[in-house]
């Protein structure tokens, strides 16, 4: 196979022999920002997880590095910034988990969480869809 800058754009095709940093995003798979995202996600996990084994348990009572998320899981695990995760827990529900989170944006309620705006939202999703979550059926972060 030729090497990328010689390939025409018919021959990069997505995990073709060869991929250098002049090949397009499709070559690894990635089409859109969530295709983007959860690579990201993966190749941090895998650093996390390669520290936590080297370096011992994080600071901060944070949990150990996994990929499967759950609504049980704490806030903590979407990694949002501490302007976002402190807005949520000290609204009046009380937000400490991926599943309370998830209830609020259910009965459209993140908007009128203090401190949370269109930015703030747009965070949120990004985190949900990193981890893992479908957010499309949500309608309060479109």
């Amino acid at each position: 196979m030729a090497l990328a800058a010689e390939m025409t754009h018919s021959q990069h095709a997505m995990y073709h022999t060869g991929v250098t940093l002049e090949c397009p995003a499709s070559c690894l798979g990635i089409y859109t920002v969530e295709d983007l995202l959860r690579l990201l996600t993966t190749a941090g996990h895998l650093a996390l997880t390669e520290k936590w084994r080297t370096s011992g348990p994080p600071h901060r009572g944070d949990f150990p590095p996994h990929s499967e998320h759950s609504f049980n899981c704490p806030l903590s695990c979407l990694r949002l910034s501490a302007k976002v995760t402190n807005a949520l827990r000290f609204d009046r529900s009380g937000c400490v988990s991926i599943g309370d989170l998830i209830r609020i944006i259910k009965r459209h309620e993140l908007r009128e969480v203090r401190n949370i705006g269109p930015r703030s939202v747009s965070e949120v999703r990004a985190a949900l869809v990193a981890a893992g979550f479908d957010v499309q059926s949500y309608s309060e972060l479109s």
